[in-house]
């Protein structure tokens, strides 16, 4: 028998579904870092998305969402990126504003790596391709404890391309499934995403080998747009 969920707890669970998580900013797939290359960075997200929450039906909202980066390349084609993040979720159900902490950790695994990118190619001279999985956990609170813990998985496929020197396109697509508990009012209850099949498109600029300005899409499963910047010291 499903649990009967309090109001608030309800606004907590709703609240959270459409989360993007950590660095939603998937990023190039088919990246061009090295084994032994370190790098830190920032990103920032605002994201719609649609989710059921047990009991109660569909809701969208909006999140944004502010971290901090650390990535390593481990081998050829590979690269590992970490990332700690804050949120602030604000929708109309909600009497009170959730913010909290969520942490996660991703590996891209460029599949052409054997083929640098030319930087003076020609426009959509070369496609390389590329995967990513990703992990993320977190929870969100408000200022009368009403919270919520989740999980979020990412797993996607997607191609790199030039546009212009120092410039590259990408996108692709991803499967993304969060699940979550919210707590609140003595009752709980499980929340999860809708529309889990999505698309991203995504634009990088390197004005110098150690730095990376991006800027990124995502459609279908979420809707919204991120940015990150990329340095390696």
């Amino acid at each position: 028998m499903r649990i009967a969920l309090s109001a608030a707890a309800v606004a907590a669970i709703m609240a959270l579904s459409g989360f993007p998580a950590w660095g939603v900013n998937y990023r190039n797939p088919a990246h061009d870092a090295v084994p032994g290359a370190y790098w830190l960075g920032i990103h920032y997200e605002d994201q719609e998305r649609t989710f059921a929450v047990e009991g109660t039906g569909d809701r969208n909202y909006d999140i944004s969402v502010l971290g901090l980066d650390g990535g390593f390349g481990l081998f050829p084609g590979g690269v590992l990126n970490l990332s700690l993040g804050s949120v602030a979720i604000a929708g109309e159900s909600l009497d009170n504003e959730m913010t909290g902490v969520e942490a996660g950790v991703q590996l891209r695994w460029n599949l052409d790596a054997q083929v640098p990118l030319d930087p003076r190619g020609n426009t959509f001279s070369q496609f390389r391709k590329g995967l990513f999985v990703g992990v993320r956990l977190g929870n969100v609170e408000d200022k009368n404890s009403v919270g919520l813990d989740y999980t979020q998985y990412d797993l996607g496929f997607g191609v790199g391309t030039p546009l212009i020197r120092q410039v590259q396109l990408y996108g692709g697509g991803v499967l993304s499934v969060l699940a979550g508990n919210g707590t609140g009012g003595g009752s709980s209850g499980s929340v999860d995403s809708r529309d889990n099949l999505g698309a991203f498109a995504g634009i990088e600029y390197r004005p110098q080998d150690n730095l990376t300005v991006g800027g990124e899409l995502h459609l279908v499963h979420e809707w919204g747009i991120g940015f990150y910047v990329e340095y390696s010291p």
